[in-house]
C-alpha cells in the first residue's frame, strides 16, 4: 500500500507590500481650522442655503441639506486668496472631479 502524495503549497512569487507604501494622512493648511474660515463657511450656507452650487453637480436637488464644504473657485494653490478677496462657493463632500 502506497501513501498518496501530499500537496504542498509554493511560496509567493510576490513579496507583500512595504508598510512604507502607506498613504500620508492629509495635512491641513490652518486656515481652514481658523474662525474666521468656519464663520466665513457658515455664514455662506445661511445666505445661499447647504447645497452644492458646483456647475457640474450630478446629485439630484444638488445635495439639498447635505454637509458642504468651502470649495475654492481659484485655488490657494493656484493664486487665489484669502478673505475676503476668496471667492468661495458650497460643494457637496466627496470634492466632484
Amino acid at each position: 500500500m502506497t501513501k498518496a502524495p501530499r500537496l504542498t503549497t509554493l511560496r509567493p512569487r510576490v513579496a507583500m507590500a512595504s508598510q512604507r507604501l502607506t498613504p500620508r494622512p492629509k495635512t491641513v493648511l490652518p486656515v481652514y481650522n481658523s474662525p474666521e474660515w468656519k464663520a466665513l463657511i457658515a455664514a455662506i450656507i445661511e445666505q445661499r442655503g447647504r447645497c452644492c452650487e458646483d456647475p457640474k453637480c450630478q446629485t439630484p436637488n444638488r445635495a439639498a441639506g447635505q454637509r458642504v464644504y468651502g470649495d475654492h473657485i481659484h485655488e490657494l494653490s493656484d493664486g487665489g486668496g484669502y478673505w475676503p478677496l476668496m471667492p468661495v462657493r458650497p460643494q457637496k463632500g466627496p470634492p466632484h472631479d
